[in-house]
């Protein structure tokens, strides 16, 4: 049995469409650098500057991503008290929500406005109004 559609609240979509959202993080990050040092050729390393350059660049990384982090919680706390519309969407359906953002939480980094007992990504949302 095929499956072309799927249908839900918000309408049709696409049975496979939809794409996962990927991010390299810092436990991405830290695979490889650990898989670099086991393999390297023991007869001749990796320098001392290329290792601390390859840590400042992951350090400079995370810190920006914690700045980023900060900036969304600013931009979710400034919602409260508005009306917005979202568009939420996961591999089975698309859920349109509309209402006054109650409060903001964040959870493993990941911003998110509370609409009518709902958690909506904070990039889901796509009209703010008074």
């Amino acid at each position: 049995m095929e499956i072309n559609n799927i249908y839900g609240i918000g309408g049709q979509i696409p049975y496979g469409s939809q794409t996962k959202e990927s991010t390299f993080g810092k436990e991405d990050f830290l695979k490889i650098l650990v898989a670099q040092l086991q393999n390297q050729d023991p007869l001749s390393p990796m320098n001392d500057t290329e290792f601390i350059a390859q840590m400042t660049q992951f350090s400079m990384a995370e810190e920006i991503s914690k700045i980023n982090s900060g900036f969304d919680f600013l931009k979710g706390v400034s919602l409260t008290g508005k009306n917005i519309l979202a568009k939420v969407s996961n591999a089975y359906y698309t859920e349109y929500v509309e209402g006054t953002v109650e409060k903001v939480s964040i959870e493993k980094g990941q911003v998110y406005a509370v609409v009518n007992d709902k958690r909506i990504k904070i990039s889901d949302i796509l009209e703010v109004y008074e």
